[in-house]
Parts: C-alpha cells; structure tokens; sequence
C-alpha cells in the first residue's frame, strides 16, 4: 500500500503559532483602542452620554486543540488467493486449439443443418442480403474492370508532386543546420549559462549587504512604531478636555457675576463683556478639544500601520535566512543546471554526427517515397492491373452464384444437400467429443471482477467452465480434500459452519465429523453452486478466508492457463480504513480508540477511530535522498465507520483531524475581546453598570475565534468589550 508523508502542522498548545498571527493582528487593533475605551469610561465616570459598544459574554465551554495529518484511504488486509487444483503437465495449446476449433465446425454445421430443415425468415432475408451484396461486388468489379480514371490519375500526380516537395525539404536539411540555427542554439546556451551562474551565486544565502538592508529596513519599522505609539497617548486629549472643562467652569462663574449685576440694577457692562470673553473661550476650548480627538484618531491609524510595516520588515528578513529560501534557491540551481543540459542536448543536436546521419536518413527515405509515388503514377498510366481487375470481376461472378445456390437451398433444398448436412453434423459432434475430452482443467474462464466484493459462497474464479471455486469463511487454510470417511478435524467443523450459514444445514450437526448428513449437506450445496454434485470438496474447490473480501487486482485473465500453486487474484478485507505516517516523536499525541474526522476529496467529512498505532519507527520516504533530510515515521490506522460514504475512492489522499489537546469547563472569550497591554501581557475590558474597567488575564488554548483565559475578576456571565 502507498504511504503518504504527514504534513508538519504545529503542535497546538497553551497559546498555539498557528493562530498567533491572527490573535496578534486582532490584539494590535484592541490594543491600539485601549486608551479611547479608557477614555469612554471616563466619560462615564462624569455623567457625559457614551456611544454604544459591541460586547460578549465571559463562558464556560471545551476549548479543543487539532492536529491535521495527511492520510491514504485504501482498505484492511491482504489476501492472496493460489489455485490448489491438480491441473494436467499436459500442453494445453493445442488441445484447446482443437477444441475451438471442433466448437466452431460443430456450430457451423448446425447451422447448417437447421437452416435446410427449417429456416427461418432472418436467415432468409440474410441470404437474399447476401446475394444482393455478391451482385453488388460484381458490378463494382466491373466497373473497375474499365481502367483507373482520370481523378485517380490525378491524385496520384499530386501525391508524386508532395513527395517531391518534401525531398527537397529533405535534402536541404541534410547539407546541415543554417548559420541562423547555430546562432539561436549558441545564444539559448549562453544564457541558460548565464541563468545557472547567478542561481549559483544566490544558492549560498542572502548577501552581507541584503541582511543589512533588511535587517535596516526593520530597525526603522521598529522605531516609527515607536514614535507613532508615543504619538497615540492621551496627554493632549487630556489638556483639551481640562481647558474645555475650566472654560465651561468661567464661563458660568461670568455669567453668575452678571446676573448678580442685573439684579442690582447697575449698568452691568463689564459684567457682559466677561461673559462674551468666556463663550468665546470655551468655543475655541470645545474646538481644540475636538481637533486633539481626531489627531489621536488619525495617530492610532498610524500605530496601526507602523505595526504591519514592522511585520512586513520581520517577514522580509525572514525570508532571507529561512530553510525555504534556502531550498528554494538550491532548486532554482537543479532547474538552472537542467536549462544548461537542455540548451547543450539542442546545441549538440545541431552539431554532431549523429545528427547528420539522421538528417541523412530522412533524405533516403524521402527519396524512396519519392520512388514509390512515382512507380505508382506510371503503373496507373500503363494500366498495369487490368488483368488483375478481370480476374476479379470472375471472382465476382462465382460469388454471385454461390450466393444464388444459397438462397436456393434455403428455400427449396434437396433431399441429397439435407442428407450431406446431417452427415456433417454428425462428423462434427465426433470432432467436438474428442476435442473435449483433451480439455486440460487449468483454463481459466472466468474470474472476479477487480473491485467486486466476494462474500460467503461467491465465486472467485472458474476453471474449464465447469469447475467453480467457491469462498467460504474461516481461520484454517484448506489442505485436504474433505469427504466421507477423512479423519475429523476443525476444517471440517469449519466446512458445516459454511454450510449451516449457506442453508443447507437441516438434519446437520455442527462437529469435527464428516459424517452422511455432512455429505448430503454438501451435495445439496454443489448443486445449488453449480458444482459437481458428488458430495466431495476436493482441495482447490474452496478458499476459505475470515470474512468478505474485495478484489484488488486479478493476477491471470480468462483464457491463461493456471497451475497448480499459481497466484489467480489478489484481495483485500471489505473494511476500509485511512494510514497515516505520524511522526514519531509526536506518537504521545494520539492512543488507540480516539474518535477522529477524516476530511475525503470530495469535501466529505468522515467519522473513524484509530485502531492501531505502530511500535517501529521507520525512516521517511527522503531518507535515500542525498543531503535531504527525513523524519522517522509510525503508522497509524485508522478504521473508519461502517455508515460512512467514501464514493468508492481507493487510494486517495485524505486528511485526518486528531484533538490532541481538550481543556472542559474552562472560561472564555471571544479573541477581539483581548487587549494587548504596552508593557507586556493581555487584559479584557469588562462592561457593567459602573462603567468599563481593564481586567488583566491569562491566555491559553486559542479555538474557533475564542480563547481561554484564566483571572481571579473574571466570572461567567461578564460582559467584555469586543473590538468592531
């Protein structure tokens, strides 16, 4: 069975790689939002209205950790099913030549027979079909009898004149390649040289220059990152709103002031003017105040950004000393060397002697067709086959009249021409009775069809047409022939097993005895298999395997001679299951009896359970590789469910999902809800009554958009801020 290698997917643990890029990317958003969520709380704390916010419930639930492995689906076991009938040493062509032979003239003159003595309509019409096609023939020889025309003539000329055309292509391609062709080869050399050079100089990794470049380029991303956190504070948000706060305060002390005033009765100038003064004051407060909002705005868009141009940075450089760039340059090296070797073979193809010689002989044989258009040309000039075309028509004429004698004898044949039929079929039966009694046994006639499943009883293969070899169940391999009178024993316990479930076991008892119900069992069973009904199983008759099996490959086909102890087909359990190459050192991650999903081509999900894991590791399929590396491997398989639909695939490649990591009962939040604090860690902003408030957390799994954590100020039921 083909293996697969598994795909290396990261181990998922308290807070999985594969995930933590997009955890980041989410965490950077939040983070980058904290101070505007410290800052709506704070507006709450005053009384001021707030804008509604999108929030989740703090759960209970599993968080579970996968592992995806690359799988094939094929099926359990391997059974391989040999004849154990004695067949003749005696040569089987020629018998069974004669015995095809003998067939065929037995048919044939019956047939015959049965045409003159009774015949039917269909063969009636056929022998009139017949005439009239005889008839036909015979004008078309006579028409041919005329001579060749004119258009044959012509495409004959034309023929001629392409034979001529194409050895002349011939001849000049033989005086060898042009100047033009040289130069193209020579130039496609060149640079395929050219092309392998420079994949050469970049396969030995990045340069001293390209690290500093990049290493450069992520120093300066670090340090805008920096800047635009420094620029993202809150300081200036607090100053404009602390103006805005004193104005408005002024503002009502002024016009306190002037009401007093009013009240008196005084002019109350001075009064209104420090009025003017403070509205006009808290309006360029209140516009500040805005203004230091939406630069905050516009300076987290900027973290936002500075922190995906440090992530590109990262990835830039990473990209340079990575193993896959590596590899990737060695393999841009090998297609390099094989563009050489391709332009060299072109070049060479071009120049060398062999290339004439085949230049060569392409002219010759242009020329000798050349020899043969034109012998053809003069032959239809000369009319060469006219006597040819006579002949025929006289062939033609004489099957007109067997033809009519045919027909004739169909519809009204004579008593001497019934009486030479009968007397040929009888010779013919002769012919065929001794024919099959030099029929070898081992011809093989018929044979499971690859993919059909054979159960209890079914047939596996047919020797001679006549002698069936039937499936039964059973541990013990046949080794005997079993009939009345052979020594008791558990094979032929197994026999009136088969027999008892088949339904030919009334008045048989289950036991080591061959007895005479034995033989009545059995001889009711041959007949109803279309066996010989002798009640004797001889060694061959029966395969006796543990259950159902489905035929993988046929090792011989109808007609082929089988011997004794040859291979027939090959089989496999009826069970399909998935193996899977796990690497070794992850072999702690899954245990016999795991329920797993087994993903099929078709987008199907499958359900199974791992019912074996191997104890021998072995080297991957790299291992004869030079200068590759290779992860030693165990086999898991995996048995898949009986309701489950494959679509009848064989030998496709699946892929396997394993929980390697559950933790029940544990709190969660969705993983918008987690704020990445400035100097380290992660914290969630819970929503009550009272406000909102950053509780510091500690994260674990990561699974399906949710995230467990784990905090002594969180309890179920809470409800956390979610980043939009």
């Amino acid at each position: 069975m083909l293996r697969t290698r598994i795909r290396r997917v990261p181990r998922r643990r308290a807070l999985p790689a594969a995930l933590l890029s997009l955890a980041v990317l989410a965490l950077a958003i939040t983070a980058a939002t904290g101070g505007v969520a410290a800052q709506d709380a704070g507006e709450a704390s005053t009384g001021e209205p707030t804008d509604a916010v999108a929030t989740a419930s703090v759960t209970r639930r599993t968080m579970s950790a996968e592992e995806e492995l690359d799988g094939l689906l094929g099926h359990a076991g391997e059974h391989t099913v040999r004849n154990l009938l004695e067949t003749s040493t005696m040569s089987e062509d020629a018998a069974a030549q004669s015995l095809a032979a003998a067939t065929a003239a037995y048919n044939a003159a019956l047939r015959s027979l049965s045409a003159l003595e009774d015949p039917d309509a269909q063969a009636v019409e056929s022998a009139r079909a017949q005439l009239a096609q005889a008839r036909a023939s015979l004008l078309a020889a006579r028409e041919s009898a005329k001579g060749p025309s004119e258009a044959e003539i012509a495409t004959a000329r034309a023929a001629l004149e392409q034979a001529r055309v194409a050895a002349g292509a011939a001849r000049r391609a033989a005086s060898g390649p042009t100047p033009a062709e040289l130069a193209t080869a020579q130039a496609n050399l060149e640079q395929a040289r050219a092309s392998l050079a420079t994949a050469q100089a970049a396969a030995n990794g990045p340069t001293p220059a390209e690290l500093a470049a990049a290493q450069a380029t992520l120093e300066q991303a670090r340090a805008s990152l920096v800047s635009a956190q420094a620029a993202a504070g809150t300081a200036g948000v607090d100053a404009a709103r602390l103006r805005y706060e004193q104005a408005t305060a002024a503002l009502a002390a002024a016009r306190q002031a002037l009401a007093t005033c009013q009240a008196g009765g005084g002019s109350c100038t001075a009064e209104s003017a420090a009025v003017a003064a403070a509205e006009a004051e808290q309006l360029g407060a209140q516009a500040a105040y805005e203004r230091a909002g939406a630069d905050r705005q516009v300076a987290l868009a900027q973290v936002t950004a500075a922190q995906a141009a440090v992530g590109t940075a990262q990835a830039a450089l990473d990209a340079l000393t990575s193993p896959a760039s590596l590899a990737d340059r060695r393999a841009r090296v090998l297609s390099a060397e094989a563009a050489v070797r391709t332009a060299e073979a072109a070049f060479e193809a071009l120049t060398s002697a062999d290339a004439l010689a085949e230049r060569r002989a392409r002219l010759a044989a242009a020329e000798a067709a050349v020899q043969t258009a034109q012998a053809e040309y003069d032959r239809l000039r000369r009319d060469d086959g006219r006597a040819l075309r006579i002949a025929q028509v006289a062939s033609a004429r004489a099957a007109v009249d067997a033809a009519a004698a045919a027909l004739a004898d169909l519809v009204d044949p004579d008593d001497a021409t019934t009486a030479g039929a009968r007397e040929s079929l009888a010779s013919a039966r002769a012919q065929l009775d001794a024919a099959t009694g030099q029929l070898l046994r081992g011809t093989l006639t018929a044979i499971a069809e690859e993919g059909a499943i054979v159960e209890r009883g079914g047939r596996l293969y047919e020797l001679a047409g006549t002698t069936p070899v039937v499936l039964l169940y059973g541990s013990r391999p046949a080794w005997r022939t079993l009939e009345a009178g052979v020594a008791a024993g558990p094979d032929v316990r197994q026999l009136e097993e088969n027999l008892v479930e088949l339904g030919f076991g009334e008045g048989l008892v289950v036991d080591e005895e061959f007895d005479a119900a034995t033989t009545a069992a059995v001889e009711a069973w041959q007949a109803s298999a279309g066996m010989r009904a002798d009640g004797v199983v001889d060694l061959g008759e029966v395969v006796f395997l543990p259950d159902a099996i489905r035929v993988a490959s046929q090792a011989l086909a109808p007609g082929d001679t089988v011997t004794a102890g040859a291979v027939v087909l090959e089989a496999t359990d009826d069970d399909q299951v998935v193996t899977v190459d796990l690497a070794a050192d992850e072999r702690d991650l899954v245990s016999v009896g795991d329920e797993v999903e087994v993903e099929l081509p078709s987008g199907e999900v499958a359900s199974g359970s791992i019912v074996e894991i191997g104890s021998v590791a072995r080297e991957g399929e790299d291992a004869d590789i030079p200068g590759s590396s290779s992860t030693p491997t165990v086999e898991v398989t995996v048995r898949l469910d009986p309701d489950s639909d494959t679509g009848g695939l064989d030998g496709a490649p699946v892929t396997v999902r394993v929980t390697t990591l559950s933790r029940p009962d544990v709190l969660a939040v969705p993983v918008a809800a987690l704020v990445a604090l400035l100097e380290g860690g992660y914290a969630v902003e819970v929503v009550d009554d009272a406000g909102t408030r950053l509780v510091p957390v500690e994260v674990g799994l990561f699974a399906d958009g949710w995230v467990e954590v784990r905090s002594d100020g969180l309890e179920e039921g809470m409800e956390v801020r979610v980043a939009s």
